[in-house]
């Protein structure tokens, strides 16, 4: 075997998941002595373990301890559970009290002794919240100081601190190393002090957690690579039984046996054989018999290769299994007789079986682990069996091993997540998986310091869901995950946001990754990654959006190892994520499309098969998404293939492009054109009743592109053009975000161009057809002659943007130069990867992608603007004297102006008061020029006077446009009806000739004078 090969198989056979158990021996809420005096206390406070604390001016209570405004939101410790310390000092330190004064303390120090075993084989993890300056003390020995002169400068009472901790790090939690040899057996003696930065400084803050952690010892290690298996060639099926009978004789031939990994041909990049890994080389010269062990191969070699194995297991029912394999090309692994696993295969594979996908060279010698779950092994003996099935008899190798290890079940350890489902504004879920069943516990709270609210679940469970209720909207949260008795995960990016209320004018933000599910081409998975945290910063995601393709191929190991591990440190655990399934999610497999629903499928896609019930497919068992209820045909189910959800002024809509659903008796696509499809019929409906101002849809396919796929020629893409745009375009959807194609591509707003790009209809010199006036320009609102594109809330065809954002991972390095003639980017950006970023602030929607760079930050290779319900003209009417409040429609920047009064000046803020002597017109426009409003006002005066008929309380029926006030001489001129129950005033009423006031029920007209 070639070497780099052998160096990871070596990292993973020794790199398992060890459980542990943990003690929390400080936590926070734990008490601790404190002295706050004018002086520093003896010097034996911080290392004698006897030193009496208990009594004044020694005072005690639990943490946090502190005063003042704690974090960001000012909250004081009380609120917290802990203990307020007075800072009225004469000398004397007085009980403890929220009372403060304005000249303070400048050191506050604390004391705390905990008893610890079994120190030499434990590992300790210590964090701290200080505010400002802090030395710890371990044993008498100082081993942490930070925001104070550095070491040797002896700290004394009034040291003052070096640095101004901000509110949020204040209570953020500082990590320590504790290295060996600062804790010891039995008594332990943890002293601190606290430096303020002044005497007059407004709050105080100390907190600390220190767990103790010891490793579990694996029950045994069960098999690793180089263990013996017995195999078979052959050219046709074994005994039904040699996968279900523990005494099936496999000790004799044709059966042979050897140590893993077994094959034959070249093995991974290089192409070594498999015997430089001490493996075993698989003959597969076979002529009704398999011959004996050789590295010897023909032209036409077996289908397929069937392996066995037997193993002991005691203690099962109290152990944890990791299991892991290595395959080329398909694999089907049965324990005890029960199919556990299938991989590029069909269902009831038989000896001719060929494989339905061939990995390529750095895939066969990648480990794909299997969550192994309750009640597959049992006590006692085991039987493994496996078959590898080739995609054709003249394939150049096969690969086959497999791992399994048995561990004690320990503290829970957190294999995947956590991560964010179904954010709304009062409630959020949290899902995380462990490697044992436990019964999972959330704490969430507005400061990772109050983790006030608790959920717990009702049973055990390796598969974690809580759903959190009774949120208030438009918040930060924190929390953490565990168990009833053990925090798992817990810190400052382990935050959710509550959506915001419908009529929000904050700036919501959106990343959208697409095809992110691969990390094969130049490390792009882990460059997007980077790139986009570099970019956000510190700056909360409000929504992650998964375009489709999220992981390659759909299985959930697959999963595992290509999006949940990559992303689990970051993103999973603070963005809420909504997904769409793309054609890998599906396994890339046509027979696959209609099955995620469940029931009996039929047609000519498929055949006639009974499938799983809903969920089936690794994509809808991890997601936790809204269910749209699919009436049509036999299946009547909730579905989660299409969906769609509101936040804030936006409302999203999520498409399955490559799933199929039953019309007729057929399994057809979303993109057959039929308005018998229940997504069709779903999408309609749903577009038809949102009132919200944006409409924002996902779906996989793009129905344009000229990247790695062509929507001219691919039968998957050609329908949607035809299809669907009519809807989306008709119902006024501001923007479509689709993947697969592997690189960025954009339109201009667009309309009616449903013709391939071959086609007379569509060219440079007829884009007035698929194109409105002014939507010409690039979008990206940079000058004037690139301004931001305009429509309205109105749910009318004024053009859709289409974006191709597949380059989250997966990555097409040489795509094809050809540019679709719809985009208005450069073809340079399709063979780059990067993420697609949008800020949408009230009516402004600003759009960017975010290309990486070598260095794994970012460049914005492409941005554009959409504003809405802007360029308007209004008019006002003032009585003399009255002042107006205008407001520019739009969010830029902005140039006040009065065309008939040149002396007008007002500051360059959205909103101006006037108030006008005669009637005026104001201006504001912004500084790129391509954006006006126009404000007519016209100043009232004299007698108010009717100018039609109709309702004395209806403004527009007054000179004025306002109803009559009781120190007005009114004149009516038309007929007016003062309506039932209405109390009108006027100062005096004259009337022309024949009109006349009518009174309705109980209406009465007070006339002053």
């Amino acid at each position: 075997m070639k070497t780099i090969p052998l160096l990871v198989l070596l990292c993973l056979t020794t790199s398992l998941s060890v459980a542990q158990t943990s003690t929390t021996l400080i936590a926070s809420g734990t008490s601790w002595q404190y002295l706050v005096a004018s002086g520093a206390p003896a010097s034996t406070w911080k290392s004698d373990l006897g030193f009496n604390d208990t009594s004044a001016p020694w005072y005690g209570g639990p943490s946090p301890l502190g005063y003042g405004g704690q974090g960001p939101s000012a909250i004081s410790v009380a609120s917290e559970g802990g203990t307020c310390v007075n800072q009225c000092v004469s000398g004397t330190a007085t009980t403890p009290s929220c009372l403060t004064c304005a000249a303070k303390e400048i050191t506050t120090y604390f004391r705390k002794t905990i008893n610890v075993t079994n120190v030499s084989s434990s590992t300790f993890t210590m964090h701290y919240q200080r505010d400002d300056g802090l030395v710890i003390y371990v044993n008498g020995i100082e081993r942490v100081r930070e925001n104070l002169p550095a070491f040797p400068t002896t700290i004394s009472h009034s040291t003052t601190a070096t640095a101004f901790p901000s509110d949020a790090d204040e209570v953020a939690w500082v990590p320590v190393s504790i290295a060996a040899g600062w804790l010891q057996e039995g008594q332990n003696l943890i002293a601190v002090e606290v430096h303020q930065l002044s005497p007059t400084s407004s709050d105080i803050r100390f907190n600390m957690q220190l767990v103790q952690s010891q490793a579990a010892s694996p029950v045994s290690s069960t098999f690793i690579s180089g263990a013996n298996w017995q195999y078979l060639v052959t050219s046709s099926d074994p005994l039904a039984t040699w996968k279900s009978d523990l005494g099936f004789n496999d000790t004799s031939t044709p059966w042979y046996g050897g140590p893993s990994p077994f094959g034959y041909g070249g093995q991974g990049p290089g192409s070594p054989s498999i015997v430089s890994e001490g493996g075993t080389c698989v003959n597969q010269c076979v002529s009704g018999t398999a011959t004996t062990p050789s590295c010897l191969t023909c032209a036409a070699k077996s289908i397929t290769t069937y392996f066995r194995k037997t193993i002991n297991l005691t203690n099962v029912s109290s152990s944890s299994f990791t299991m892991q394999y290595q395959r080329d090309d398909g694999l089907v692994i049965y324990i005890n007789g029960i199919e556990r696993v299938r991989e590029n295969l069909p269902t009831s594979p038989t000896y001719s079986t060929t494989a339905t996908a061939i990995p390529d060279d750095a895939e066969e010698l990648v480990w794909k682990p299997v969550t192994v779950q309750a009640g597959w092994l049992q006590e006692g003996l085991n039987l493994i069996a496996v078959e590898v099935h080739q995609t054709a008899s003249f394939s150049s190798d096969i690969r086959f091993n497999m791992e399994l290890q048995q561990q004690n079940l320990g503290t829970p350890i957190i294999t995947r997540g956590p991560y964010l489902q179904l954010g709304g504004q009062t409630a959020a879920t949290i899902r995380w998986r462990t490697n044992v069943p436990t019964v999972g516990r959330v704490t969430y709270g507005l400061a990772t310091s109050a983790l006030s609210g608790n959920v717990a679940e009702l049973g055990s469970t390796t598969e974690h869901e809580i759903r959190i209720t009774g949120l208030v909207a438009d918040k930060q949260y924190f929390y953490s995950v565990g168990t009833s008795t053990t925090v798992l995960e817990q810190g400052a990016n382990n935050y959710f946001l509550t959506a915001p209320l419908s009529d929000t004018k904050r700036k919501i933000r959106i990343a959208s990754f697409g095809d992110c599910g691969n990390n094969e081409v130049d490390n792009n998975q882990s460059k997007v990654r980077d790139g986009f945290l570099a970019y956000r910063g510190n700056t909360p995601t409000d929504l992650w959006m998964l375009i489709g393709d999220n992981s390659y191929d759909g299985d959930d190991p697959t999963y595992q190892t290509k999006f949940f591990n990559p992303y689990k440190d970051n993103l999973l655990k603070n963005c809420m994520l909504y997904t769409v399934p793309g054609n890998h999610d599906y396994n890339d497999n046509r027979g696959n499309e209609a099955r995620s629903r469940g029931g009996t499928v039929s047609g000519p896609v498929t055949g006639t098969v009974t499938v799983a019930a809903f969920p089936a497919f690794a994509y809808f068992q991890n997601f936790t998404l809204p269910t749209t209820f699919n009436s049509h045909s036999s299946v009547q189910a909730n579905t989660e293939e299409w969906y769609s959800f509101d936040y804030g002024p936006i409302h999203f809509v999520m498409l399955d492009s490559y799933g199929t659903q039953e019309v007729g008796g057929v399994e057809k696509r979303l993109d057959i054109g039929t308005d018998n499809h229940p997504q069709i019929q779903w999408l309609k409906a749903d577009l038809a009743a949102t009132t919200k101002k944006w409409k924002i849809v996902y779906m996989h396919f793009p129905p344009y592109t000229k990247g790695s796929h062509n929507s001219d020629t691919e039968a998957d893409l050609i329908p949607l053009r035809t299809t669907l745009n009519p809807i989306l375009e008709g119902f006024g959807v501001d923007l479509v975000l689709t993947g697969h194609s592997h690189g960025y591509e954009r339109s201009f707003p667009i309309h009616d161009q449903y013709e391939p790009t071959s086609s007379s209809l569509i060219s440079a010199s007829n884009i007035s057809t698929y194109r409105y006036p002014g939507d010409e320009s690039t979008g990206r609102y940079e000058s004037s002659t690139s301004c931001a594109y305009k429509n309205t809330s109105a749910k009318t065809k004024q053009g859709t943007i289409y974006v191709v954002t597949g380059s989250a991972g997966a990555l097409t390095q040489n795509p094809p130069t050809t540019n679709h003639i719809v985009m208005a980017t450069d073809y340079s950006v399709k063979g780059k990867g990067g993420s697609f970023y949008m800020e949408i602030e009230d009516n402004r929607l600003d759009a960017k992608f975010l290309q990486t760079t070598p260095s794994s930050s970012f460049s914005i290779a492409d941005q554009f603007t959409i504003m809405k319900d802007v360029d308007i003209v209004q008019t006002l009417t003032l009585n003399t004297g009255q002042s107006a409040t205008l407001t520019a429609s739009f969010i830029s920047d902005y140039v006040w102006s009065s065309p008939g009064n040149l002396s007008f000046t007002a500051p360059a803020s959205r909103t101006v008061v006037v108030s006008p002597t005669t009637s005026q017109t104001f201006v504001v426009k912004d500084s790129k020029q391509c954006i006006q409003d126009m404000f007519v006002v016209q100043i009232c005066s004299g007698p108010l006077y009717s100018v039609k008929a109709g309702n004395w309380d209806d403004p527009t029926v007054w000179s004025c446009n306002r109803i009559p006030l009781s120190n007005d001489h009114v004149q009516v001129k038309h007929n007016i009806l003062v309506p039932t129950n209405l109390q009108a005033h006027a100062l005096k009423v004259q009337f022309d000739p024949n009109t006349k006031l009518t009174y309705g029920a109980n209406a009465r007209l007070l006339l002053s004078q």
